[in-house]
């Protein structure tokens, strides 16, 4: 009795599992109602219990294990069974079968058969009816929802990308130009980049609250795919956001990368330079012409490369171009002086001994003032001379200060200072010209004063002749000159005119007449040049 009721709740369990879906009870009562003998069910159950049982369900011997451990009786066959359904008769008679089941357990063992048939054929029925559009519609769906991940990750990325390198370009621009010069830059990216992170945070939390690697339902993937575009087109719209700011910026950034760009040179010139410049230094050392001023110029040249080395991160992108542009100027005009020493040595000599030689010869032609003075002194009128009285001292006071300098010129010259050589050599040369003009004013006036005593009459004809000429080109052919020419020319004559009677006199003052007289033939020149330019027409002056 143990053993039917055992048998019968497993085929009650397996009846009820069955039951789940109408197309597997179909199933089962067809198959039911055809086996119709015991050899059928004989041969089926030979066919197909190895391997059924074995890969699907579990062995009816497994199911009864519990309760065949141990013998038990054969069970009594007090209940009736329930009488078989008879099919319908084919159209041949079936033939006799002599094993047909008639008692339960033989009906128990063609259920138990049976289960593990109608088992594997389940999942044939649902795949091939009602369960294959919704498993391609989901699989669609999850296809579309990754194509989606996929183009919001590529949106993601460029942004990023995108910020990257406009960050990189601020750096630029603030390189260059300072933190005052990008405050306006800084903030309208600040701006953007707030856009930029609310955009990030979005995309994120998205792929964190859709997880498309798991398993999700059809909704849940086209909500995401629905999501996941919209996100991708905030992120570009974010991008497009960030593109104009760059447009905006590139002015800026152009002359930022352009003096990014000379900064590499501009360094490796003033290097160059520098240690040029110290090669020439050595060179003169060795050669006998080293000046302390050099040595010194060049221990600032080599302050200035220590803070070029500080590089821009201390100095900033101007900062450095400027350091570099004063070493590579300095070193320049220092190697330059360098290399002129020895040229400089020769003419600084040179010079130094000539202008002592011009220095002798002045100190020799002092003593011919004093003389001409005294013949001016007892020829002429005092107003002829008195203004030359003073010329013998300034002269001597002018040969003691060129002597001056010339020592420290050659001083100069010894220590290897050659620039400052040449200085004092200038500052003499000039005090001794000014002697030369002193002295030579002496002798020039006594000779034009004893000139013009001998002779005053050919000074006056030379200064009307001189009018004459002015007053035929003031009347170009005409009648009557311009009144503008003709005024001036007449008041010229009228100044010949008055110092013609000066050599009349009982002690004439022959400079008086004489310096009247050139004068007149200066304007008189002056008059005629006006005349000329103001024929020839206008621009020619």
């Amino acid at each position: 009795m143990s053993l039917t009721s055992s048998i019968t709740s497993s085929i009650r369990s397996s009846l009820t599992y069955l039951t789940s879906s109408r197309t597997l009870l179909a199933s089962s009562r067809t198959l039911l109602a055809s086996t119709r003998a015991t050899s059928c069910t004989t041969s089926l159950t030979t066919s197909l219990r190895p391997s059924l049982t074995t890969s699907l369900t579990p062995s009816p011997t497994a199911l009864l294990a519990p309760s065949l451990t141990t013998p038990l009786a054969p069970p009594p066959l007090t209940t009736s069974p329930t009488s078989p359904v008879k099919p319908p008769s084919p159209p041949q008679s079936p033939k006799p079968s002599s094993s047909r089941p008639s008692s339960p357990v033989s009906r128990l063992a063609l259920s138990l058969t049976l289960a593990p048939l109608l088992l594997a054929l389940a999942p044939t029925a649902f795949a091939g009816g009602e369960t294959r559009p919704w498993r391609r519609r989901k699989e669609a769906a999850r296809t579309a929802a990754l194509a989606a991940r996929d183009g919001a990750s590529e949106a993601f990325l460029r942004l990023d990308t995108a910020q990257r390198d406009m960050m990189l370009s601020l750096e630029t621009v603030r390189a260059v130009r300072g933190a005052r010069g990008t405050e306006d830059a800084l903030r309208s990216f600040a701006a953007v980049s707030l856009h930029i992170d609310e955009a990030s945070a979005a995309y994120i939390g998205l792929m964190d609250r859709h997880p498309l690697d798991n398993e999700l339902e059809t909704q849940e993937y086209e909500d995401a795919r629905r999501e996941l575009d919209d996100t991708a087109r905030k992120l570009d719209a974010v991008r497009e956001e960030l593109d104009r700011f760059g447009t905006s910026l590139g002015p800026i950034l152009a002359q930022a990368e352009q003096a990014l760009a000379q900064l590499p040179p501009a360094v490796d010139r003033a290097r160059r330079a520098a240690a040029a410049a110290a090669q020439a230094v050595a060179d003169t050392e060795r050669a006998g012409l080293g000046a302390a001023t050099l040595t010194t110029r060049l221990a600032e040249i080599r302050t200035d490369l220590t803070e070029l080395d500080r590089g821009p991160a201390a100095l900033g992108i101007p900062g450095t171009l400027d350091v570099a542009a004063r070493i590579e100027s300095a070193a320049a005009e220092l190697r330059a002086e360098a290399e002129r020493l020895p040229k400089q040595r020769e003419e600084v000599t040179n010079r130094l001994s000539s202008l002592r030689t011009r220095t002798q010869a002045l100190e020799s032609r002092l003593a011919t003032v004093e003389p001409a003075l005294h013949r001016l002194r007892t020829g002429y009128a005092q107003s002829c001379w008195t203004d030359l009285e003073q010329v013998p001292a300034k002269v001597r006071q002018a040969l003691g200060i060129a002597q001056a300098r010339l020592e420290e010129a050659g001083g100069a010259a010894g220590r290897g200072e050659y620039a400052d050589a040449v200085s004092r050599l200038a500052t003499a040369r000039a005090t001794l010209k000014g002697a030369d003009e002193a002295m030579a004013s002496v002798h020039d006036r006594l000779t034009g004063l004893e000139e013009v005593a001998r002779d005053p009459e050919a000074e006056l004809e030379r200064t009307r002749f001189a009018l004459r000429d002015a007053q035929r080109l003031a009347l170009g052919g005409r009648a009557n000159a311009e009144e503008r020419y003709a005024q001036r020319l007449d008041a010229l004559v009228y100044r010949l005119e008055a110092i013609a009677g000066e050599p009349e006199k009982h002690r004439p003052d022959w400079w008086r007449f004489l310096s009247e007289t050139r004068a007149i033939r200066a304007e008189v020149t002056e008059t005629v040049q006006i005349i000329r330019e103001d024929r020839a027409g206008p621009g020619t002056r």
